[in-house]
Formats: C-alpha cells, structure tokens, sequence
C-alpha cells in the first residue's frame, strides 16, 4: 500500500478523504495540527502528503519542513487543497514545490484523476 499522511483539522473532512484514498489502495495516516503532520512526515516519509491550505498554513515553509530542502532521497507528493484560495497563494505552494492545488469541494474522481496526474498507479 501507499503511504499517506492526511492533514485538516476539520475531522469529517480527514475522514471523507481517508475513506476515497483507502479505496484507492493509500493508508492513511491522520493529523490535525501543522507540527504534529511535520513531525509524522519527516520521521515517516509518507509518499503522499493531502493538507488543507488555510490561513493559517504556511505552505512554503510546511513544503520546506517535510521536503527537507530537497536533500531527502525520498521526496512525497504534496498536493495542497482549500475552500477559496488566493490565486498568488496557489501559485506560490507550486513554485515551493507541491504538486497541485485543489479548490474545494472537489470529488472522489477529481481526487483520483489528480493522483494519477502525480504519477500513482491505483486500484480500481
């Protein structure tokens, strides 16, 4: 299975999320706190790591914590996602290097096709 760390601190959401990547073969592991997800990320390494981008997530710097400055041999797929984002905001979590953006709500099928742009082979 591949690994994934999941974080949001709404926890319906976490779990709306766990359920689609569960289906898709991810185990998921679950945080609600930015430190507690890096913490898990840089001890773990988790292949893909799904965060909700608000406010208060500095997404340059959570790239830059978890990515370990590129120096890692094994670098996740950060794929960042939130309800009304700011287009500079957006752009500038892709120059720091996540994969993607999404714009909430987004379905099982966006998610999966954005996965699979990402270079995932998933179950069925």
């Amino acid at each position: 299975m591949v690994s994934c760390l999941l974080v949001d601190q709404n926890g319906s959401e976490r779990s709306r999320l766990a359920k689609i990547l569960d289906g898709l073969g991810f185990e998921c592991s679950e945080s609600d706190h930015l430190d507690q997800a890096v913490r898990f990320a840089q001890a773990s390494m988790p292949e893909l790591i799904l965060c909700n981008a608000s406010e208060q997530t500095p997404a340059q710097e959570f790239l830059r914590l978890v990515k370990g400055g590129g120096l890692q041999q094994l670098q996740p797929v950060v794929i960042f996602y939130a309800d009304a984002p700011k287009m500079d905001a957006m752009g500038a979590s892709i120059l720091a290097g996540a994969s993607d953006f999404l714009i909430q709500p987004f379905d099982d099928r966006i998610l999966k096709f954005k996965l699979e742009q990402a270079g995932f082979k998933l179950a069925a």
